[in-house]
């Protein structure tokens, strides 16, 4: 649905604060689209910053991708984080020289002689008979694949498959949620955002699980994958761009994202030479 306000006549004060710019760009806010229009109106350069197509719980797609194809004639440029997300909004309708792919880098600097001696010294890890260090990171809600995520924990626990956790990030609240799984309850940790804290936690790690039911481009695998984290993610959204199956890392067929998960967990625990190899190639 569109914004109400979007659609009103009660623009006046947002108008006000934006009128002298030469350009606007609008990430992620729904309601703005209905200001564009306006904006071009009087000259000002338009544009939209885009990540993904949310879905309903019954899979419908939605949101600000929607938003922003109603508003189409109101943009001059459709920035996406992904050139599968460009794809998308070509198909249904953009013209092709409105849209301008800007893939998703890290969410944060990182000088390079830290990054080469996080992967230096990740290459030197013996990981012979020691668990796989396994690592969520993100948003705590549906969208994330939790379900899936909790039946990975249950069945590598009841199989021995030697795996220690570490999930951190913040519950939020969405209709129809049911509450975290008792799994990832008795284990999830506070979110962090500061990047010496972010470095701590990728170099912890052996692996990034991200068994979402849908995503864009997410910051997450792109900044584990910069310090040699191996990633284990669901094949959705342009996750593919960036992790390339049984190379770079392991992407998950979404119908039978949690068993294939175990899988390879067990098949990296018991090859510590084909962790380095993703490892590096990552």
């Amino acid at each position: 649905p569109l914004s109400n306000w979007s659609q009103s006549d009660r623009h006046g004060r947002a108008l006000g604060l934006l009128h002298w710019f030469d350009v606007v760009v609008n990430c992620h806010g729904a309601a703005v689209s209905g200001l564009m229009a306006q904006l071009r109106r009087i000259d000002i350069k338009t544009v939209v910053s885009l990540h993904l197509s949310d879905l309903t719980p019954t899979g419908r797609p939605v949101g600000n991708t929607y938003v922003a194809l109603a508003h189409e004639h109101a943009y001059d440029m459709f920035i996406t984080c992904s050139h599968r997300l460009a794809h998308w909004c070509h198909g249904m309708g953009v013209p092709q020289d409105k849209i301008t792919p800007v893939p998703n880098a890290g969410g944060y600097e990182l000088a390079t002689d830290l990054a080469q001696s996080i992967r230096t010294e990740r290459s030197k890890r013996r990981r012979v008979g020691k668990p796989v260090k396994a690592l969520f990171l993100g948003r705590l809600d549906r969208q994330k694949g939790l379900d899936r995520l909790a039946d990975v924990i249950r069945t590598c626990s009841s199989t021995a498959v030697p795996v220690q956790w570490r999930l951190v990030g913040k519950a939020v609240l969405e209709d129809g949620s049911g509450g975290l799984p008792a799994e990832i309850q008795a284990l999830v940790e506070p979110p962090i955002h500061a990047a010496e804290d972010l470095n701590d936690l990728y170099r912890w790690a052996d692996v990034l699980i991200l068994p979402s039911y849908y995503e864009g481009l997410p910051l997450t695998i792109v900044e584990a994958m910069r310090l040699g984290v191996v990633v284990i993610a669901t094949d959705v959204g342009a996750v593919s761009e960036v992790v390339i199956d049984g190379k770079t890392g392991v992407l998950l067929r979404t119908e039978e994202a949690a068993s294939e998960c175990v899988r390879a967990l067990a098949t990296l625990a018991a090859d510590p030479d084909l962790m380095v190899r993703y490892s590096l190639a990552a």
